[in-house]
């Protein structure tokens, strides 16, 4: 319980580092994305990055280019994979569904 919150909470602070509104999520559509990231080892900011690469589109220009210096440096972590982050930017993360 308590690495699900811990979990759910970095996701909201990387989304937020992105310029993205959490409203975006409903709330059973959170709790699907939270526990299919943890199923399959996800990180949240690998998370946020799929999450972004579904929303970029609705984004004004400004945002989205502070959204992308924000990836790039994520890139460069230990925390953001080569290979999900090339799956999450294809939108094939998994199946994400915005309201």
């Amino acid at each position: 319980m308590l690495k699900k919150l811990a979990f759910r909470l970095s996701l909201s602070s990387a989304l937020r580092e992105l310029g993205i509104n959490e409203i975006v999520l409903n709330s059973p559509l959170s709790t699907e994305v939270v526990d299919q990231a943890r199923k399959t080892g996800l990180t949240p900011k690998e998370v946020a990055i799929g999450i972004y690469a579904a929303t970029a589109g609705r984004m004004n220009a400004m945002d989205k280019l502070a959204a992308q210096d924000v990836v790039r440096d994520w890139r460069l972590q230990p925390e953001v994979r080569e290979l999900h982050y090339q799956t999450a930017m294809r939108g094939e993360l998994f199946s994400l569904r915005v309201s």
